[in-house]
């Protein structure tokens, strides 16, 4: 899944597992997270629920951004 601006380009893309579940999201243009200069990436981990259920972590205690690989830049 992809967002893009009025000219078609690509500003952020998600990419999720086979079960749906997003495992990351890839912001090219925009505001720094945490100091972190667009491209970067957010990667989401997992948390399990005491009843075995998978969730994905909720935005306050998703992992740190990361510089975008230049294999993740569109």
């Amino acid at each position: 899944m992809y967002r893009a601006d009025n000219q078609g380009n690509i500003t952020s893309y998600a990419v999720y597992d086979s079960k749906g579940m997003i495992v990351k999201r890839v912001d090219v243009t925009g505001a720094a997270h945490a100091n972190v200069s667009t491209p970067h990436v957010i990667e989401y981990g997992r948390n399990r629920l005491p009843d075995g259920t998978i969730r994905v972590q909720s935005p306050s205690t998703k992992l740190a951004p990361r510089p975008a690989k230049s294999d993740e830049i569109p």
